[in-house]
């Protein structure tokens, strides 16, 4: 659970970063939102299929 959680703050952090380096935004980090259910459906995903695979 602990790993579905971590994987998914990573993933929102990067594409946070990703997505304000191509746009080059000048909006301050504070007034930008993101959805975090989306990263966390995936990467719960992501680890249900890592468990499964092991």
């Amino acid at each position: 659970m602990i790993v579905t959680v971590f994987a998914a703050a990573l993933g929102g952090i990067l594409v946070l970063i990703v997505g304000r380096v191509l746009k080059r935004a000048k909006e301050p980090l504070d007034e930008t939102a993101i959805a975090f259910g989306p990263f966390l459906c995936l990467s719960a995903w992501a680890v249900w299929l890592q468990g499964a695979a092991g």
